[in-house]
């Protein structure tokens, strides 16, 4: 059984096809309709529950949880085996203003970001090569080179690791790196020792914003020392990684 109460009630239009009144309808079983619409907005005086409204004057639908005697948003549900959020138009947009958004662990892959939404590695160096030269006071390339690669324009941090070592006592060796052999990041680290033959262990990050395009990224050695400067050891790997800053 239900009861149905008209509290107020004015009938306004009874055609026998539409019912049209005004007042406060309160039906206390359920209601199995073939299409719910809401086309006006009045705010209830009292209560709590699932208001469904449209404000004219800014075409606006809404649907919310409040508790008028508390004046206090209260907790809503969408439960369906499918959510579908469906933006239309060409400028539609989806908006999410909240303090804290929740989502389950692993919705979002890989395929499901934007391109340059996110970081990328975009090329790596890992060997173990060593690159000897006598030459002083000049930037020398080493073989710990990646490229050419396809850089978008955005920031490119580098990070290096590598050694130094050299032939003769009190040697000092500069290392920077150099884009399409142009020395653009010089004298980024420095090694020394009294040591001949003695490796240094080198490290160090770095960025750099590249223009849009085929780049080579090498890193480069300065000799300040006669004899023979070394980059790299085979016992030891050297790396470079590049990583393409997107945010």
């Amino acid at each position: 059984m239900t009861q149905l109460a008209g509290v107020g009630l004015k009938t306004i239009v009874d055609n026998g096809r539409e019912r049209k009144t005004d007042g406060l309808w309160k039906h206390l079983g359920i209601v199995d309709a073939g299409q719910f619409r809401a086309s006006g907005y009045v705010a209830p005086l009292s209560g709590a529950g699932v208001e469904i409204g449209w404000y004219a004057p800014t075409s606006l639908g809404y649907v919310q949880s409040f508790n008028r005697d508390l004046n206090s948003y209260a907790d809503l549900t969408l439960q369906g085996k499918n959510l579908n959020l469906f933006a239309q138009g060409p400028t539609g947009t989806i908006n999410i203003a909240a303090n804290t958004l929740t989502m389950t662990n692993g919705l979002i892959t890989t395929p499901m970001l934007a391109a340059n939404a996110v970081q990328q590695a975009i090329g790596n160096f890992f060997n173990a090569p060593t690159t000897a030269s006598a030459t002083l006071s000049t930037w020398v390339p080493s073989a710990i080179s990646v490229g050419p690669i396809a850089c978008s324009g955005a920031p490119i941090r580098i990070e290096v690791a590598t050694a130094a070592w050299h032939t003769a006592p009190n040697w000092t060796i500069l290392l920077g790196v150099s884009v399409d052999g142009s020395v653009v990041m010089p004298s980024r680290q420095i090694a020394a020792s009294a040591s001949i033959n003695m490796p240094v262990p080198v490290a160090w990050v770095d960025y750099y914003t590249p223009s849009a395009g085929m780049h080579t990224f090498t890193v480069v050695f300065y000799n300040m020392t006669t004899g023979t400067a070394n980059c790299g050891h085979t016992y030891a790997y050297s790396t470079m990684w590049l990583t393409e800053q997107k945010r």
